[in-house]
């Protein structure tokens, strides 16, 4: 077997891996949407039927959204997926879109990437506090933020590198930019 046929095999199972792991995490956040929905419920009836708020459904609504939302994005949004607002990119060249991006993701990267140290010291000093209902440590309530925030910092840089050659815009790939903005 040569190198590349070698690369390649492991590549592929790295790739399988990947989406097997995608599709479990898929897999328990509609789960956990599907949770907030019959806790919504509960605490709908609790209220307004049996007069009897029950505080820790809403604690377990905001807990879980914030994970679904975190962890949805870190490990199982795809790129093509997201929800960008760039009628002002379409306005001008493929080699302007690129310019575009590599500022945008560049400044984004670098503010998120700033941020992962203080968020970190952030989550671990609120491990002295809990939630008021369920009694969860708020540095495990917190914790979502840096996974999410390292896959930030992740996307960006290969957006940027995906600009920089070119990749996906529709004017080939190459040297970063070469003849490309008009």
């Amino acid at each position: 077997m040569t190198d590349v046929a070698v690369n390649d095999a492991v590549a592929a199972q790295a790739k399988g891996w990947v989406e097997r792991a995608r599709s479990a995490i898929d897999m328990a956040l509609a789960f956990m949407m599907g949770s907030i929905l019959v806790v919504f419920l509960i605490q709908i009836v609790a209220r307004y039927a049996l007069n009897t708020p029950m505080g820790w459904t809403i604690e377990y609504v905001a807990i879980a959204w914030v994970w679904g939302i975190f962890l949805g994005f870190a490990f199982v949004l795809r790129d093509e997926e997201m929800l960008r607002i760039d009628f002002l990119v379409h306005m001008v060249s493929p080699g302007w879109q690129r310019v575009f991006d590599i500022v945008a993701h560049s400044i984004c990267a670098v503010i998120i990437a700033w941020s992962i140290p203080k968020s970190w010291g952030y989550v671990s000093f609120m491990s002295i506090e809990k939630t008021a209902y369920m009694l969860i440590p708020f540095h495990i309530v917190f914790a979502v933020y840096i996974p999410f925030a390292i896959s930030v910092v992740v996307r960006s840089a290969l957006a940027v590198r995906r600009a920089i050659t070119g990749t996906g815009y529709g004017v080939g790939s190459g040297p970063a930019l070469q003849g490309a903005v008009n």
